[in-house]
């Protein structure tokens, strides 16, 4: 097994995920200071969080393609592309959990930041928001670990360069290779059961 392989794929989604949930946090206590009913835009991200990932690698494709407005950057099939790419998918997920947090705000919580000033508003949100962060983390993660269509298109999955797990998985299916194929899915599969276990074990530790 390719360790190397696993390191990019670990390092690829954990950083997208820690941008992710970053800016999360970030327009949950936006929305704590200056929204009194999130209702309406929690649906709207969780709208966007449904889009197809093929669809969001073709809108990485075409921004950052040589006829593209992002051209000149030149990070088609990089892992700079990549990492957009699985930050845009990732993202509105983020933004819906963590707006699920604002949304089921305990009464005393929810009086407490609407006669109070944005800063007082800002850090209790944050605060409430501390405990939730691993799970939203996990979550979020889970969305982008195993994703092929926006990868694809996006970073182009070159073997040693920007393949991940998932992309690599397809590519030695179509080649045939099936053992080591399912080999990569048992790692895969091992990879994303972790953020469970560890749910599992915090949950029960705090209970």
């Amino acid at each position: 097994m390719d360790l190397a392989l696993i390191g990019r794929t670990l390092g690829f989604t954990v950083l997208t995920t820690a941008l992710a949930c970053a800016l999360a946090l970030v327009v949950a206590t936006i929305y704590a200071s200056f929204v009194k009913s999130p209702w309406s835009h929690l649906s709207f991200w969780r709208a966007i969080s449904s889009i197809p990932p093929v669809l969001v690698g073709l809108l990485v494709y075409l921004l950052f393609s040589r006829q593209g407005p992002l051209g000149f950057l030149r990070w088609l099939f990089t892992p700079r592309a990549l990492v957009v790419a699985q930050f845009l998918l990732a993202m509105p997920m983020a933004i819906s959990l963590c707006l699920q947090q604002r949304v089921n705000l305990p009464r005393d919580m929810e009086e407490f930041i609407q006669v109070n000033l944005p800063s007082r508003r800002v850090k209790a949100m944050m605060l409430h928001l501390r405990g939730s962060l691993v799970n939203i983390g996990f979550l979020t993660w889970g969305r982008i670990l195993g994703e092929v269509g926006a990868a694809t298109m996006s970073g182009g999955a070159i073997v040693g360069y920007t393949a991940t797990l998932a992309t690599e998985i397809m590519y030695r299916t179509n080649l045939g290779q099936f053992a080591n194929a399912v080999a990569m899915g048992v790692v895969l599969l091992l990879i994303s059961l972790v953020p469970s276990m560890v749910l599992e074990v915090t949950g029960r530790a705090q209970r």
